[in-house]
């Protein structure tokens, strides 16, 4: 007999037909399900839903998923190529670039330039600065050299570079205001032409250094005057003024401890002392 057509009563627990309304060994009413369907769903049958209802679950889920994740995707961040129609900037190397700096609307009253006399030795280097009134504009400055075999300096930034002995000027200008700077470029190697009893530096015409060698203290910036005896333009120079410097009319100032030379020049002749700071 199909299983399908079988009863089992709830009350004594024997099987009977489908067919009959009441349980023939204990009188008891068949069940309502049984009444309705004609069968008593199986567990297999139950299962089987259960096992499509897990698949339909699962596929819901992993469609939610990739569409969120997709959505939360960042950008293509990828660097453009040549089939984008864009490129590829390159720099050249070697000598940089010289930019202008920028500027605002203030107009300038005034220009100075913040060392207007020093010496410098063949080969040092110094930069200028143009001083600005008022100090809030910020024009763009010009430099230029009036003897570049002398000494040359970049247009953009005021730095000069000395190149052989000689004296020249450099201008800072803008907006039809300039300033002048004088420097003068020795060489801190020449020779002195030879020496006297009293230790200075003579010529056959007579002119010379009163000294080839002092020393001076840095503790109280003290000072000494060398003496030129000849021709009546000369110019002094130091070779190193961190160390000493000095003055148009020969007078040494100590500035801090170290050895620099002090040479005067006349008539296209040199004549050094070697001062020593202590």
């Amino acid at each position: 007999m199909d299983n399908r057509n079988i009863i089992k009563c709830e009350s004594c627990g024997n099987t009977y037909s489908a067919g009959k309304s009441k349980c023939p060994y204990c009188g008891a009413k068949r069940p309502a399900m049984a009444k309705r369907t004609g069968f008593a769903p199986s567990s297999r049958t139950i299962g089987g839903i259960l096992f499509v209802a897990v698949i339909l679950i699962a596929v819901i889920s992993v469609v939610i998923y990739s569409i969120k994740h997709q959505t939360d995707m960042p950008e293509d961040t990828a660097s453009p190529s040549a089939s984008d129609g864009i490129s590829e900037v390159i720099v050249p190397t070697g000598e940089p670039i010289e930019t202008q700096p920028a500027t605002n609307d203030i107009p300038v009253e005034s220009i100075a330039v913040d060392n207007t006399g020093f010496q410098l030795p063949i080969g040092a280097m110094y930069e200028l600065k143009a001083v600005i009134t008022p100090v809030e504009a910020e024009p763009v400055i010009t430099w230029s050299s009036d003897n570049e075999a002398i000494a040359t300096i970049n247009p953009v930034s005021g730095l000069v570079t000395a190149v052989s002995p000689g004296e020249v000027h450099f201008t800072a200008s803008t907006g039809g205001k300039f300033a002048v700077a004088a420097v003068t470029v020795y060489d801190p190697n020449a020779p002195t032409t030879g020496s006297n009893n009293s230790g200075g530096t003579v010529t056959q015409d007579g002119s010379g250094l009163s000294h080839t060698d002092v020393t001076i203290k840095a503790s109280s910036s003290e000072k000494f005057t060398l003496k030129f005896n000849g021709s009546t333009e000369w110019v002094y120079y130091s070779s190193d003024t961190n160390v000493a410097i000095v003055d148009e009319k020969g007078v040494v100032t100590a500035i801090a401890k170290g050895t620099c030379k002090v040479t005067v020049t006349a008539n296209g002749s040199s004549y050094s002392c070697t001062v020593r700071v202590r």
